[in-house]
């Protein structure tokens, strides 16, 4: 244990990895922190951690005709003193059909949690192992936590990996329950182009309830600092915690290979609030 944290056995190797320098980087993966909205003590942040299922190691079990592999990982969010103030962790034993292991390897592993920070400065530090094949690889990111400021608000903009409908049991608490559904977000901002293709982004705005007025959206699409496409979509009422989710689609078929920035932008009587993010189109 370290002060009065119990370390559990799959966090030793991902916390060494972490004090190694260099940094091991055995395979790719994706970490970020999501912001969505005031909270009691700060902001409602979300981690979001994908790991492309096809960097682990399966072994075979041939006797069950099945293969298994274990995915551990570890985040420590760490204020600009160094403190660690988040420690957030998953072991994820995977054991698959033989003859399903192909499509499992294509696929990818989301971890999300949700915790609250107060405004600063912030590091997530990630560590990820493929316990099979005794490999651990490891990033670091900036979080910025800006004061939470008066008037409307929006949330980080993310791109929609999936949305899976009419689920049962959606915790209010989760920033991605989206109409008795849940969205799981991507980080992967390299789209495919051409007529099937969809760009799709979820955001939620936090209208200010003593401001009379509902609030406003405008969806840009920019492309080398031109407005190539714009949305105003009509927001739907505030759902009982006063927010509002809200998922917009756009058909990549229209849009040629390059980089784009979507700005949405929310206004609310005098006050707004912009948030951008960033994809590819191939």
């Amino acid at each position: 244990s370290e002060g009065n944290i119990t370390m559990l056995p799959y966090e030793v190797p991902l916390l060494k990895a972490l004090d190694t320098k260099p940094l091991p980087r055995a395979f790719d993966f994706r970490a970020a922190g999501l912001l969505f909205g005031p909270a009691p003590g700060g902001t409602r942040c979300e981690l979001v951690v994908e790991v492309p299922l096809k960097i682990l190691t399966f072994t075979a079990d041939k006797a069950a005709n099945s293969s298994h592999a274990r995915l551990s990982l570890i985040t420590l969010v760490k204020d600009k003193t160094g403190t660690v103030v988040q420690r957030l962790s998953k072991d994820q034993p995977v054991q698959v059909p033989a003859e399903k292991l192909a499509g499992l390897q294509a696929g990818t592993f989301t971890y999300l949690e949700h915790f609250v920070l107060p405004a600063g400065r912030y590091t997530l530090e990630t560590a990820v192992s493929d316990t099979e094949g005794n490999r651990v690889s490891t990033r670091k990111s900036v979080l910025l936590v800006p004061v939470v400021p008066g008037g409307v608000s929006v949330s980080t903009v993310a791109l929609v990996r999936r949305f899976e409908p009419d689920q049962t049991q959606v915790d209010a608490q989760n920033p991605f329950a989206y109409r008795n559904g849940i969205i799981t977000p991507t980080l992967n901002d390299v789209l495919p182009g051409g007529k099937d293709s969809t760009v799709s982004i979820f955001l939620v705005v936090f209208p200010d309830p003593k401001l009379p007025e509902p609030p406003k959206l405008a969806i840009q699409y920019v492309k080398e600092g031109k407005v190539v496409g714009r949305l105003e979509p009509d927001l739907p009422a505030p759902d009982s915690s006063g927010k509002i989710a809200y998922v917009a689609s756009a058909s990549a078929a229209s849009m040629p290979p390059g980089d784009y920035e979507i700005e949405a932008i929310v206004k609310q009587g005098g006050s707004t609030a912009v948030e951008k993010t960033g994809f590819t189109i191939q």
